[in-house]
């Protein structure tokens, strides 16, 4: 997507293009290992909607409206695909006519029912290799990009030194995404500012404003717009010198 919120210098993916992502690498997934067709269809099913619950600004604004109104992505995740939202109602009856149980997908990613061997829940995904290697793509241009189904195929087989050595050099990968993107000075800052300014402003929305869209919540809190696009944070209440407490996502091997 060029320009995002009229920044013309950047690009980004959005969450549906990483959600067909990630639904492609469930279905290779699904050939490799010759599954029957109802567990292949559970498996891209799943992976389709494994962030259907995720709001505007996702993780960044997603404390703000846990904290204002008890709602966060898992609970959302539960309520659209069982049809007990105000948007997406016919999610599963889409499911259902496909021969897909809804409560099973639920189960999948949640982790209560596991058929595909942790590429769901387990801690080399097909949510984080999709996230991991095109967030990296992004945040190191010019990098010489690795396919996502050659990781997936390595973590599938992992028969040889070669898919061992990719297996380990995804963990690498993993952690210049983090250090980069998600604990970065400016990630950290981001959603900091985010939350601070919605907090002002937390009259102005409601517990729909969930399942809505950035653009609405733009035009609800113009400021959030105003700082992402900006290219100082001075002019929004936060000096130079501040001190943040966050947590900090990390893994071990």
């Amino acid at each position: 997507v060029p320009s995002p919120n009229g920044a013309t210098v950047n690009t980004r993916y959005t969450r549906y293009q990483h959600s067909l992502g990630v639904a492609l690498l469930a279905l290779r997934y699904s050939k490799l290992r010759e599954l029957n067709p109802s567990l292949k269809r559970l498996a891209y099913a799943s992976a389709l909607l494994h962030d259907i619950g995720h709001g505007p600004l996702s993780h960044s604004l997603e404390p703000v409206f846990e904290g204002a109104f008890g709602v966060n992505h898992h609970d959302a995740t539960i309520q659209l695909i069982m049809g007990q939202s105000r948007i997406g109602q016919d999610v599963p009856h889409i499911l259902l006519r496909h021969g897909v149980d809804p409560i099973e997908v639920i189960a999948v990613l949640s982790g209560d029912y596991d058929p595909f061997e942790g590429f769901f829940s387990g801690p080399i995904n097909f949510d984080t290799i999709e996230g991991i290697m095109r967030s990296r793509q992004y945040a190191l241009k010019g990098s010489r990009p690795v396919s996502p189904f050659r990781i997936l195929i390595a973590a599938i087989n992992r028969q040889n030194p070669e898919d061992q050595e990719l297996v380990d050099r995804f963990w690498a990968y993993k952690h210049e995404v983090y250090s980069l993107v998600i604990r970065s000075r400016d990630g950290v800052l981001a959603d900091y500012a985010c939350q601070e300014i919605a907090k002002t402003e937390i009259s102005s929305l409601s517990a729909d404003d969930y399942f809505s869209t950035e653009s609405n919540l733009f035009r609800k809190i113009p400021r959030l717009r105003k700082m992402l696009t900006s290219k100082s944070l001075a002019g929004f209440g936060f000096g130079k010198s501040i001190s943040i407490q966050y947590k900090a996502r990390d893994f071990y091997i």
